[in-house]
């Protein structure tokens, strides 16, 4: 699509807005701060050819693989204007025979509780060099083979070394810590209820993962009552390419009710974005695409939502109104709004 056609499109859209009392060149200004934080890959050109088709500000995860190079990857992103956030997970899981910052052996957990410190120490040194918080997500994926019988001892050992964890307050890194439904906490309820009532206690952030098998709407719930509570959220935003349709169109739908609530309640500024790993069905830097800019779009219609009609109407009692119009604004032009944030910041439409 040419450049003329591409502003007339906008032009239209614009207009059309303006009826509902949108502003897009508000939004537009809004969707320059929208940040997604890719997940790492061995191939810096390959993180750059991705950031190349995506636009906007862009952010890059760090995982544990890279400690050694932190200063590396601190000059790196400093030069091509990148953000780095980081990602605590025991990947030496096998090693701890399962359990790690749970772990009943006290010399152990000691070890666990000592590299999780240092985490955070790098994360805070990251933060401080690029001037900007640095995100860290923290993932203790603990647990039996069987369930364990005294669930209440590991929870207690877990609770203790996160206090020793968290003891040191850092000013450059934001903690989010991301319940597993696995060993010490099978069961959705149990990982949820434990990380978000320590998070609740100590005013830290949570990670919601978008590919944990909930309905959308009951995703996008936990961000309301969540944020009554809590500072900020961390949203892990799952691959679900290469497996079927279904899975594909879940997660688009989980993501769009998520900024949904996320832009009606007006806390964007305390929401964070990282995109997850991928499981190779496609290439890395082309899957990185995608994802970023189907976050990206879902943001932009959440953001393009005439939010204080709908709130008008549903404080006046006008709940038909109010549905009819959450059902028509499925219609309106917003990938032309979408075309022009992409014209201005240079990228390509359709990335190949």
């Amino acid at each position: 699509m040419k450049t003329n056609q591409i502003h007339w499109a906008y032009d239209r859209a614009r207009d059309l807005y303006a009826e509902y009392g949108v502003d897009t060149e508000q939004v537009l200004d809004e969707m320059q701060d929208f940040q997604v934080s890719l997940p790492m890959s061995s191939a810096r050109r390959d993180i750059l050819w991705a950031m190349a088709l995506i636009p906007g500000q862009h952010r890059l995860t760090l995982d544990e693989s890279e400690a050694a190079r932190i200063d590396d990857w601190i000059d790196w992103a400093r030069q091509h204007r990148v953000k780095l956030d980081y990602n605590f997970n025991d990947l030496n899981l096998r090693e701890a025979k399962g359990l790690t910052l749970a772990s009943a052996n006290n010399e152990e957990r000691a070890r666990w509780i000592d590299h999780a410190k240092l985490c955070r120490q790098t994360a805070n040194a990251m933060g401080e060099a690029q001037r900007d918080p640095c995100h860290l997500n923290i993932c203790v994926s603990d647990g039996s083979k069987y369930v364990p019988v005294d669930h209440y001892l590991y929870r207690q050992l877990l609770e203790a070394s996160f206090d020793e964890v968290f003891a040191q307050r850092y000013l450059w890194v934001k903690d989010s810590i991301e319940p597993q439904p696995a060993g010490i906490d099978m069961g959705a309820a149990g990982a949820n209820d434990f990380h978000l009532g320590y998070a609740v206690k100590h005013k830290m952030m949570v990670t919601l993962d978008t590919g944990a098998g909930l309905h959308p709407e009951t995703m996008a719930d936990k961000v309301s009552a969540m944020l009554c509570h809590v500072p900020g959220l961390l949203l892990h935003l799952r691959s679900a390419w290469g497996k079927t349709y279904e899975h594909v169109a879940q997660m688009d739908d989980t993501m769009l009710a998520l900024y949904q609530e996320v832009a009606r309640c007006g806390v964007i500024n305390r929401v964070h974005n990282m995109l997850a790993g991928f499981d190779g069905a496609i290439e890395y830097k082309r899957a990185c695409v995608i994802g970023a800019r189907a976050a990206q779009r879902c943001m932009m219609r959440a953001l393009l939502e005439p939010t204080t009609m709908l709130q008008n109407y549903e404080m006046s009692g006008r709940r038909f109104e109010r549905l009819a119009l959450i059902e028509h604004c499925k219609t309106l032009p917003w990938s032309a709004v979408y075309d022009e944030y992409c014209t201005r910041n240079e990228v390509a439409l359709k990335p190949r």
